[in-house]
């Protein structure tokens, strides 16, 4: 079977909650393309959820490291961040995201949420403002 139909069906695992088959699928498709940068996110994404920290971080700096400034891994790192309270580090990944897509909507919320969780409420503030203009100029 070829990777982008290994990566679907885990992808399908993992969506309807069969956590252990989509780990077999992503290990499969990272022991013939081991920087594919999707199975790496969402193989961190699932071993996060677990509980296995190291290995998630470990997955996940590969994952950055072939994905470049792929969003979805980005939104991904952010969210497994501020799960464990990591705000000042996932503030770096959101300015990253907004580097390569700066008027990505879930990079700007994020914005938003990790410098209200730093206390930083007039950033925050003028973040949502700012953002708030550009939709408004967008009609979005």
């Amino acid at each position: 079977m070829k990777a982008d139909m290994l990566f679907e069906k885990a992808l399908r695992q993992q969506s309807e909650g069969d956590f252990d088959g989509a780990k077999s699928g992503y290990r499969r498709i990272l022991q013939r393309e081991p920087r594919h940068a999707l199975a790496l996110c969402n193989l961190a994404v699932i071993l996060e959820r677990e509980g296995e920290v190291a290995a998630s971080d470990a997955l996940f700096q590969r994952a950055l490291a072939a994905g470049g400034s792929n969003p979805d891994i980005l939104l991904s790192r952010i969210v497994t961040l501020m799960g464990r309270d990591r705000n000042a580090e996932a503030l770096a990944v959101v300015e990253k995201l907004l580097a390569a897509h700066p008027r990505h909507f879930f990079g700007l919320l994020n914005k938003c949420v990790v410098l209200g969780r730093l206390k930083r409420f007039a950033e925050a503030e003028a973040v949502a403002r700012a953002s708030a203009r550009g939709w408004i100029r967008l009609g979005g």
